[in-house]
């Protein structure tokens, strides 16, 4: 079906192109980048009312991780000791790049001038740029014992294909692949398990085959970002990193890292998760699913994503600007911060649609929020500014809403299925649609009630509209936004779609 839409919307992909996006992926110029961000005041919290939170996260423009260097290598490391390039079959030089060392590893063999601590799973890089300019097509070493006689119909990358354990202390480096040869980074393949540190990567592109994640793609292992930022890649999904259908239930970590200024062809302009993924203080920003998509900062496919702490922010899509959740489960938790995401979907009497900060109102959708800040999103054509709920289930607890707009539901808008939202501040939304509300809007066609009971409204009224029970209310404000609201994060700039 996507292969579908996007025949259909190619042309028109190219005209939001020009009109979404400035700049381009580092040394790749035919490559949109995403939008500079427009500051929005239209959507920002009463400096008066709600000043800067001292305890949630700061949305701010946000910072690169700050490297967690290891100022020398640990001794079981294989030690890289040039920025030069080096791909298979690799020639003797008598020196070791980062190409030979990942193969030393992977082979657990020495190749050129490489010194193999016995066991070593752990490659150390001194600290600089290492500049891609050609692929790897190495053949696959599954488990560092069983190499096979290709690259099991994997597309050429900047390295060898990880299928056995590998941990990469970057230093603080960064890895830019660059010139007019695309290519994506890394790849894990089943049974690899990579864990990256301290450690840029920017520029993968694998659009011109079709194929996901222009930074990392994981076919089903493991694979732990610490510290580590992928910024302004390409895929045809999942811009910077895709992630399969896990073996065995892989886990996934993204901690203390950012995602940022990433684009997708199609679904999850920063990630698409189809396996099990934490997200831990950590920063998706700036990132876009190209027009007729989902899921600008991460498409959730059929999948478990759980947000600890981190953010959200100023993310685009056709669907889901912050996250679309399509099939899967999503915790959000933490004090975490959904915020200056657009969904552009433009309302055509069919299809609601929309969902500016998250998109979860499909039929096994479940979603959950707790203790988290949603302010300041927008689906300025369509429904649920700052969510759109329903699916399975839908459960908000003590959480913020303030600050979205939406033609209509500009702080929730439900589609069916069970859905509360409780302990919670609903505050300032917006809504620009004749008889709509700015608050929690019931658009389900099926006789169900949404609880949205012991919230604080502050000084209005509950706007609601549908069968929603909003009584009792509280007469305080809970804890969470009792003292100060987070200035929300400028939305990026946009075009909507013509009738």
């Amino acid at each position: 079906m996507k292969n579908q839409l996007f025949v259909f919307l190619i042309g028109f992909l190219f005209l939001m192109s020009c009109t979404l996006l400035n700049g381009t992926a580092p040394g790749a110029s035919a490559t949109p980048a995403p939008p500079e961000v427009a500051t929005n005041t239209a959507n920002s919290v009463s400096s008066t009312n709600n000043p800067s939170s001292p305890t949630a996260l700061s949305t701010s423009t946000p910072a690169a991780p700050i490297p967690t260097n290891t100022p020398s290598a640990p001794p079981d490391a294989v030690v890289v000791n040039t920025f030069e390039q080096d791909v298979y079959p690799f020639k003797p030089s008598g020196h070791c790049s980062l190409g030979e060392a990942i193969q030393t590893v992977l082979l657990q063999q020495v190749v050129d001038a490489c010194v193999l601590p016995s066991g070593s799973h752990t490659i150390y890089m001194p600290t600089g740029t290492y500049t891609l300019t050609q692929s790897d097509n190495a053949p696959v070493v599954l488990y560092g014992t069983h190499p096979f006689p290709d690259r099991q119909h994997l597309d050429p990358a900047g390295f060898p294909v990880v299928a056995s354990t590998l941990i990469i202390l970057g230093n603080g480096s960064t890895i830019e692949r660059t010139g007019s040869n695309k290519f994506g980074v890394f790849q894990v393949f089943v049974a690899g398990n990579l864990t990256l540190k301290d450690l840029t990567i920017s520029g993968g592109d694998v659009t011109a085959d079709h194929q996901p994640g222009g930074a990392i793609r994981n076919l089903g292992g493991s694979l732990t970002l610490d510290h580590v930022t992928l910024s302004h890649n390409v895929g045809y999904g999942g811009g910077a990193l895709d992630i399969g259908v896990g073996i065995n239930n892989a886990e996934n970590t993204v901690a203390d890292s950012m995602i940022t200024q990433n684009i997708s062809l199609i679904d999850g302009g920063g990630i698409d998760n189809a396996g099990h993924l934490l997200v831990k203080d950590s920063v998706i920003s700036s990132n876009i699913a190209q027009a007729g998509f989902s899921g600008g900062g991460i498409y959730n496919d059929d999948a478990q994503l759980t947000l600890d702490h981190s953010q959200i922010v100023g993310n685009m899509a056709t669907f889901g600007g912050g996250i679309d959740n399509h099939g899967g489960t999503v915790n959000i938790t933490n004090q975490s911060v959904i915020s200056g995401n657009v969904a552009t979907w433009k309302f055509n009497g069919l299809s609601p649609g929309g969902g500016g900060g998250i998109s979860s109102g499909e039929n096994d959708d479940q979603l959950t929020i707790d203790n988290s800040f949603i302010i300041g999103n927008q689906a300025p054509a369509s429904f649920g500014g700052g969510i759109i709920g329903g699916g399975q289930m839908t459960k908000i607890t003590g959480s913020v809403f303030s600050g979205n707009t939406a033609g209509s539901g500009s702080a929730v808008d439900i589609t069916d299925g069970q859905v509360s939202v409780t302990g919670s501040c609903i505050l300032d939304n917006q809504s620009s649609w004749p008889k709509s509300h700015n608050g929690i809007e019931n658009d389900s066609m099926d006789p169900i009630t949404v609880d949205a009971t012991n919230n604080w409204w502050g000084t209005s009224a509950p706007s609601i509209g549908g069968n929603v029970k909003a009584s009792p209310q509280l007469s305080t404000a809970p804890d969470i936004c009792a003292s100060s609201i987070p200035t929300p994060y400028p939305a990026p700039t946009y075009t909507l779609p013509s009738p």
